[in-house]
């Protein structure tokens, strides 16, 4: 797996969420959608591996 990447990945992720009115507005689901992301990413490596 490319690390650098997947730092990059989730910089930009953060970056994205924190420029979100909606989620600056709504902190819990910020921290959800996040969670919910690395849970996503996840199923999908297992499924590619």
């Amino acid at each position: 797996m490319n690390r650098e990447l997947v730092e990059k990945t989730e910089a930009f992720l953060k970056e994205t969420f924190d420029a979100s009115p909606y989620l600056q507005a709504h902190p819990a689901d910020k921290a959800y959608r996040l969670q919910h992301t690395y849970r996503v990413a996840n199923i999908a490596k297992g499924i590619a591996e």
